[in-house]
């Protein structure tokens, strides 16, 4: 018997969410500190959460983040483009199509 898939959508329930919080943070935390281990890479998490500060990292932070400011990243994630790879093509050309025509109405609405 396998493990329920669950629809990623924010957890309406306060206290889920902050247990679904912990629980997933240690997680991300524990998978970040695999990863410098086996791999040998330098990794600096932040996390900010209803304005508290979470940090892990690898190495010296200030040094690692100096690093991330100086240097143009060679590969850059946010939630919209992750979202966007899992779709199939024919959705990802619809979703972008539907972009494209709602900054072409915004603009006709500015110039009318």
């Amino acid at each position: 018997m396998g493990r329920k898939k669950i629809r990623i959508t924010k957890i309406l329930d306060e206290r889920s969410r902050a247990a679904t919080f912990a629980k997933r943070k240690h997680g991300l935390l524990k998978k970040a500190i695999e990863l410098s281990i086996l791999c040998d890479c330098e990794i600096a998490l932040i996390i900010f959460n209803q304005g508290k500060l979470s940090q892990y990292a690898s190495h010296n932070i200030d040094q690692t983040l100096s690093k991330f400011i100086d240097e143009k990243p060679f590969e850059s994630y946010s939630n919209e483009s992750v979202i966007l790879c899992a779709l199939s093509s024919d959705m990802q050309k619809y979703i972008i199509f539907q972009a494209i025509c709602k900054k072409y109405i915004n603009i006709t609405i500015l110039f009318e």
